[in-house]
C-alpha cells in the first residue's frame, strides 16, 4: 500500500493517544458521522500530519507553528466558507504554553470559531486568561465544552464563551455556521449516539484507571 502512495510527508497511520484521538473524532465528526454533505468538509489532525500542505484542500489554514486537532469547513446558505478549528485539551498545560496558541489564532483570522474540549472549568479559566493577554484575540470566537459534560451529553453539552444563557455545542455550531448541520444531525440514528456515549464512557473509565496507576 505504501508503494502506491505518493507525497506522504510522514510515515504512519496509527493513533499514539487512543483516548485523545477518539475524543477528537467524537468532537469533530460526532452526529455528522452517518452523512455526506457537499456543504461540510472535514480535515483531521492525522491528515494534516501526514500530507504536505499542497495536498490538503485549499482552504486549510497554515499549520506551520501549530496543528489543531482538526478543521471543518461549512458552506453557508449564502455560499460563504466558514472554518471551525478544534482543540482537545484533556491535560491542563501551564498558562505560558497557551500563549503560543493565542498568538496562532490571533493571526488565523479566517477561522470563524475555535471549539475547545477541556478537562474542567479551571482549564477554561487558564486558557481564557492566556487569550485575554493578547488584545487582538476575539474572545467570543472561542467556545469551551467541559469533558464530563461532553461524555454525559455528547453534542448537547453546554458551551462556555460568555454567552448568556449558555447554548448547546450543536446549537453554537449551527448558529455560527448556518448550513445543514442541524437538519443532518437531528435525524442522527439513536444507535450511533448510543455507541458514541457507550464508547466514551468506557474510555473515561479506562483513562481514570490508567491515571490512578500513575
Amino acid at each position: 500500500m505504501k508503494n502506491g502512495l505518493d507525497g506522504i510527508k510522514e510515515d504512519g497511520f496509527a493513533s499514539e493517544a487512543l483516548w485523545h484521538d477518539y475524543l477528537t473524532v467524537a468532537f469533530q465528526l460526532g452526529q455528522l458521522a452517518p452523512y455526506k454533505s457537499q456543504k461540510i468538509e472535514i480535515v483531521t489532525e492525522q491528515e494534516m500530519r501526514r500530507y504536505f500542505k499542497t495536498d490538503l484542500p485549499y482552504w486549510v489554514p497554515n499549520t506551520d507553528s501549530h496543528r489543531p486537532d482538526g478543521f471543518t469547513k461549512f458552506v453557508t446558505n449564502e455560499n460563504q466558507n466558514r472554518i471551525v478549528a478544534y482543540e482537545v485539551e484533556i491535560s491542563t498545560k501551564t498558562p505560558e504554553r497557551y500563549d503560543s496558541l493565542a498568538q496562532y489564532y490571533t493571526k488565523l483570522q479566517q477561522v470563524e470559531l475555535v471549539f475547545w474540549l477541556v478537562k474542567n472549568i479551571n482549564a477554561v479559566e487558564i486558557i481564557q486568561k492566556s487569550l485575554a493577554r493578547h488584545r487582538e484575540v476575539r474572545m467570543n470566537r472561542h467556545c469551551f465544552i467541559l469533558l464530563d459534560d461532553f461524555l454525559n451529553n455528547f453534542w448537547e453539552a453546554k458551551t462556555y464563551n460568555g454567552q448568556k444563557p449558555q447554548v448547546s455545542y450543536i446549537r453554537a455550531l449551527s448558529a455560527s455556521c448556518p448550513t445543514d448541520v442541524l437538519c443532518l444531525s437531528s435525524p442522527c440514528p439513536d444507535g450511533l449516539v448510543s455507541d458514541f456515549l457507550s464508547n466514551l464512557a468506557k474510555g473515561r473509565n479506562h483513562y481514570k484507571k490508567m491515571q490512578n496507576r500513575k
